[in-house]
């Protein structure tokens, strides 16, 4: 079955970001998402209630606004360090800015590897071989 969906420009940039940073392109994302939101008889006896919960919860829960800040920010630090001309990019108060927000991205990260480690553990897998199963593949540095 194919849906139509009309989303506001905010809240689609924020799905393919999310989508992206599991290693999904965005029509998996939403395909999985919306399995486990709405089960039927194979998504239910496929995962456990707790498989289920871990699986919603494998993205990350950053703000879009703090998501585009981070980019932003890093973009002008890796202008910063490429700069033969020893130039600044980052304003004063941005590079500490960068560091808290690379703390709540690694957080992030963690809390999902961790969800990922328990689901592997719950299924009998290793990480990466779950990870193969759901189809989710390391991101791409940018």
């Amino acid at each position: 079955m194919t849906l139509t969906i009309e989303l506001r420009p905010e809240t689609e940039s924020r799905l393919r970001k999310v989508a992206s940073s599991s290693g999904l392109d965005t029509q998996e994302f939403v395909q999985r998402y919306l399995e486990v939101q709405f089960p039927g008889e194979p998504v239910a006896s496929q995962f456990s209630p707790r498989e289920a919960e871990l699986l919603q919860q494998i993205e990350l829960d950053l703000p879009e606004a703090r998501w585009r800040r981070y980019r932003k920010l890093s973009k002008k630090l890796l202008a910063e360090q490429r700069s033969a001309a020893g130039e600044k990019f980052l304003a004063a108060g941005e590079y500490e800015e960068l560091l808290e927000l690379t703390q709540q991205v690694e957080a992030a990260n963690v809390k999902r590897i961790e969800r990922l480690s328990e689901l592997a553990r719950l299924r009998k897998v290793s990480l990466p071989e779950l990870m193969k199963q759901l189809g989710i593949k390391t991101p791409e540095p940018e």
